[in-house]
């Protein structure tokens, strides 16, 4: 049987939050004994595991997006997205591949809220 993008996801989400409980614990303990490469090393762990739970929150995201589209529609714009697309003079193709494109974008950061980085 092949596994639902659903449970993937929780599951991951799951040891995440599990590795970031540990991570935790073995800060207070480095901070309280004061041990600067144990807080340090605890606190990189800390960035590294919210740094992946912020990915797979895009995916989970990204996921639900995809889930929500309407099946009619051969490039799985919305309603509202292809009178978007049709107001702009572009095909409901272009809107897609822009879209596309801008999420690109955003998972990679060079994109956030119309500013363009790096």
């Amino acid at each position: 049987m092949a596994y639902n993008h659903r449970d993937v996801i929780q599951a991951q989400a799951e040891h995440l939050a599990a590795q970031r409980a540990r991570a935790l614990g073995e800060y207070e303990v480095a901070r309280l004994s004061e041990d600067n490469d144990g807080v340090m090393a605890a606190a990189d762990q800390i960035v590294d595991i919210d740094a992946r739970a912020a990915a797979l929150g895009r995916i989970a995201g990204n996921l639900a997006m995809q889930q929500q589209q309407p099946q009619g529609n051969r490039y799985g714009l919305s309603m509202d997205e292809q009178e978007i697309a049709k107001a702009s003079h572009l095909t409901d193709e272009q809107y897609a591949r822009n879209r596309q494109k801008m999420h690109q974008m955003k998972d990679q950061g060079y994109w956030s809220q119309g500013r363009v980085f790096k």
